[in-house]
Order: structure tokens, then C-alpha cells, then sequence
């Protein structure tokens, strides 16, 4: 008998060993073989910074194996030719599943295509996976049934409830007929000692670290959402408690409390936290400034909730995004912050991913002969970079402008388009059917830290780079946006560069 398990969250560790220890990971890809498979784990749930720990291609047979160490319990995920399992791991254990396809029913995006991983109940021994899914279940069923019948109640009359429980009983928000006016405060210790009371009858004594935060945390979001007291949440759940910027659970509930922070007090003309931001950018001043706020007195939280919102509000013309930027750059370099170093660092180069002035590194791709093309063969002239796939139109659309320009432009601008096809054969095929693109084609997802590496969200997509190995522009212009006008001032830059100086320059 095998158990489907499927959880939008993310990696972490949190078990107190500290040794490592291997990790065997068998899966069954019979759809997948001879592509390849990379094994990849979250650095912290704020930036979402991944790094490659293994990597392989699938057997002729659809089997991949993997050993790796691994120090904590953790999430990792399975990623095979854009799509990808999640699959929580224990040190020393062993696991076996099948890795499915993506179903017929569900439109696959350019990326985030997940699968469920199946395994089977009969292993022998628990199994970390089925049991976070059997969580996930249980407090879906939790929050779906009392949730928002207590949340309607805790923002409503006891009059003006009754009147609209009809109505919230019709659209599924609500699952009975009851017309009590409880107090709001004991429905959600009745309800959260019942939740409690259901988790000790199918889970016993939790002794994972990882599953006892990733239960706790969880408890934590279903009583915010019921409509408790944010203080209370912050008190119980919070307060003098280590700041998990690893636990997805932890950092989901995090932003459930503090996401809206800075906004709300500029909307309340608070503006002194604004202030700090825009004009001292001063990582010190705005946890003292933060002080004023309810629920977080404790300054490491105040440091979880700054760094929640300064990514929020990057990119809302009130906050300045220049300020956001020298803020967290001063914290790296703060002794009050060196706790929190490496996710600031983090959080900082996902703020400014794609940006002007973003240094892309080194990277190398196979291209349709299967041969490795270095990002270095291109090193002191500007590249106008394409992202396509062979079954998109508006990519056909805008590479045949593409190939006027490179007639015209390839003495200065190296042309490379790059292939997010779902397969090597798809993207050899197109390149074998257009010689007239004889410009550099290479096979994107042969480059392990693509997506590290490059942020693209749709298709077609281009993005230019200078000789430094810099982006150009926040925005690179498509052919059809006009980038040649774009290249003409580059070009018009260059040869001012380039004239003899006399006295009068």
C-alpha cells in the first residue's frame, strides 16, 4: 500500500545532534529515465536560497540513488527535469519512493511543477514524510471546520453573527447550524485543547525536534487565523524562543504575524519606522524604533519582523528600495546582527536578484552536440542573453526580429539563447530545424544552479550583460521592444571610450 503526501513547505533542521550522518535516498523514476536529477536543500525561509547537494541522471531502468550527509532532520527536494518532490529526511535513515508524473490534469509551468512522492506505509518503521502529511491533513481539517467560524465570530456582533450564519453555512465557511455567542476566548481553548488531545492520539510522544516545531508552529498559524489576540500568539509562541529562520513551519507562521508591519504603520502615519528606512538606513535605529510595536519586545523577533518587511516593501515606490539596500548591507557588518549574518547576506542577494549591476557568475551549459559552452568562451563583450522554449510562439516571434539584430550587432554583442525545454531531445530538435539561427544555442536545466543563477518567471525573456559580467538594465528590452536602440547607445558609448584623448578631452 503506498501513501501520497503533498506539502508546499520548505527545508530546515532543527534536531540538536550535530554529527553527520548518511542519508540513502532510492527513488523509482520509470517516466524519467536517463534525465537528470538534482538533490537540493532551502538555506533558511526568508531568501529561499538553495544550494545542489548531490546530483545524478536517472538509470536506463528509471532508478536514481543517492547517499548524502546530513547533520539535521531537513527537507530536501527531488528535482528531475522541472519537476520536483519534496522529501523530509532523518539522518542515518533510509528512503523509498516512486517519483511520479506530473498529472494529466495540472498545467505544467515554466517552473515549481510538484509532484507528490509516494511510499510505501509498510517499511518497517515510521516514516518522517508520512507523518508530516498525516499533520498536514489533520490541521487542514482543523482549520477548514472552526478556523473561520471563529474568526467571523471574533470580528462580528453576537448579533450580527447569528444573522449571517446562514449565509457563511451556504458558501462552506461554517459547519453547523449552532447560534451560540460563546465567548471567542474559551472556543479557541476548547478547540485548541481538542487539537492537542487528536495530535497526542495519532502521533504519541513526538521526540523529532523538526516534527515538534513543525506541529507546534502550526498550532501557532491555526490560532492566529481563529482569531486570537496577537499578543497572546506572540507570548505563547514567541517570546525568549530561538528565531528558526530554517523552519518552514516557524517562517510561515512569522509572516502571518509580522508580513504587513511596515505597511500598516505607514498607512497609520507612523513614520518614524519609515523614516529609518528611507533616510538613517540604520539596522540599530529601526530595531529601537520597533520597540513601540505590540507583540515583539523580544529584539530577535524584532530583527525576524524588520527583515520580513524590508522584503516585503522592496518594491513599493513609498520605501526606498537604494535605502533598503545600504540598511542591510550595514547589517552585515553590525555586531548586534552577526547572529543573523548569513540570512541577511541571503536576503540581500534575493532583493537584488536581476537587478542593474548584478554580477552574474561563471556558468557553462551543453548545447546541442552535448558539448560544455563556458559563460568565460564570451568574457569582455556584452551578451544579450534569450530564454526561450521550443513549444512557445511568442519566443518563435521574437527570435526571428533576434536574427536581424545579430546580422547587424554580432561584431559587438555576443547572441546566446538558452533552452528551458522540459527535455534535451525537444530543445536538439528545434536547434536542428532553424540553421538559420547561427547564433549560440545552449540547454538551460544542464546547468545545475540555473535557477541560482538566473530569475526568469516567463517566456520569452532576455536580459543583457556588460563585459564586467554586470546586467545592464533592471529591464532588458525584448527585440520587439526596441533593444537595438539600447545596443546603439552602448555602442555609441564604446566608441566615445575608445577615441585618442587630446588636450582639449
Amino acid at each position: 500500500m503506498k501513501i501520497r503526501f503533498f506539502t508546499t513547505l520548505g527545508l530546515v533542521l532543527l534536531s540538536v545532534a550535530s554529527w553527520a550522518a548518511n542519508v540513502t535516498i532510492k527513488g523509482n523514476a520509470q517516466n524519467y529515465a536517463g534525465q537528470r536529477v538534482v538533490v537540493q536543500r532551502v538555506l533558511d525561509f526568508l531568501s529561499f536560497e538553495k544550494e545542489t547537494i548531490a546530483e545524478n541522471f536517472v538509470s536506463d531502468e528509471g532508478i536514481f540513488l543517492f547517499t548524502v550527509d546530513i547533520e539535521e532532520t531537513c527537507k530536501l527536494e527531488i528535482h528531475i527535469e522541472g519537476v520536483y518532490g519534496d522529501l523530509f529526511v532523518e539522518p542515518g535513515e533510509t528512503y523509498k519512493f516512486d517519483f511520479p508524473e506530473l498529472p494529466f490534469n495540472k498545467v505544467r509551468r515554466l517552473f515549481d511543477n510538484q509532484v507528490a512522492l509516494e511510499f510505501d506505509r509498510n517499511e518497517g518503521r515510521r516514516n518522517l514524510n508520512i507523518a508530516i502529511a498525516q499533520y498536514d491533513k489533520l490541521l487542514d481539517t482543523y482549520s477548514s471546520n472552526v478556523a473561520v467560524d471563529l474568526s467571523y465570530r471574533y470580528t462580528r456582533s453576537p448579533k450580527g453573527y447569528i444573522k449571517n450564519r446562514p449565509q457563511l453555512k451556504g458558501a462552506g465557511l461554517v459547519n453547523d447550524d449552532r447560534t451560540d455567542t460563546l465567548l471567542v476566548e474559551s472556543d479557541i481553548a476548547a478547540i485548541m485543547a481538542g487539537f492537542d488531545g487528536k495530535i497526542k492520539i495519532v502521533f504519541g510522544e513526538v521526540e523529532n525536534d523538526f516534527l515538534k516545531n513543525y506541529i507546534n508552529y502550526g498550532k501557532a498559524a491555526l490560532f492566529l487565523s481563529s482569531g486570537a489576540d496577537k499578543w497572546d500568539v506572540y507570548f505563547d509562541y514567541l517570546h525568549e524562543q530561538p528565531v528558526l529562520y530554517n523552519h518552514p513551519e516557524y517562517m510561515r507562521f512569522a509572516r502571518a504575524l509580522y508580513g504587513s508591519v511596515f505597511e500598516q504603520a505607514r498607512a497609520e502615519q507612523k513614520y518614524s519606522v519609515v523614516r529609518t528606512v528611507n533616510s538613517n538606513r540604520d539596522p540599530d535605529l529601526l530595531i529601537k524604533e520597533m520597540e513601540n510595536i505590540r507583540y515583539m519586545d523580544d529584539p530577535n523577533v524584532r530583527k525576524l519582523a524588520a527583515l520580513i518587511n524590508v522584503q516585503q516593501v522592496y518594491t513599493i515606490k513609498e520605501w526606498s528600495s537604494k535605502g533598503i539596500d545600504q540598511l542591510l548591507k550595514a547589517a552585515v557588518n553590525s555586531p548586534e546582527w552577526s547572529a543573523e549574518k548569513d540570512v541577511v547576506e541571503s536576503l540581500i542577494r534575493r532583493i537584488n536578484f536581476g537587478s542593474k549591476g548584478q554580477e552574474i557568475g561563471k556558468f557553462r551549459m551543453l548545447d546541442s552536440q552535448q558539448e560544455w559552452v563556458q559563460s568565460s568562451d564570451w568574457d569582455g563583450k556584452y551578451l544579450y542573453i534569450n530564454f526561450f522554449a521550443s513549444w512557445s510562439a511568442d519566443c518563435m516571434q521574437e527570435m526571428q526580429l533576434m536574427q536581424k539584430l545579430h546580422v547587424k550587432y554580432q561584431r559587438d554583442v555576443e547572441f546566446v539563447s538558452i533552452s528551458l525545454d522540459d527535455n534535451f531531445e525537444s530543445f536538439k530538435a528545434f536547434y536542428m530545424g532553424h540553421p538559420e539561427f547561427d547564433w549560440e544555442f545552449v540547454y538551460g536545466p544542464s546547468f545545475k544552479d540555473f535557477r541560482q543563477t538566473f530569475l526568469v518567471t516567463s517566456l520569452p525573456e532576455f536580459i543583457l550583460i556588460d563585459p564586467t559580467g554586470r546586467i545592464v538594465n533592471d529591464y532588458t528590452r525584448k527585440p520587439s521592444e526596441g533593444v537595438n536602440i539600447t545596443f546603439e547607445q552602448l555602442m555609441a558609448r564604446s566608441r566615445k571610450d575608445d577615441r585618442i584623448k587630446v588636450w582639449d578631452d
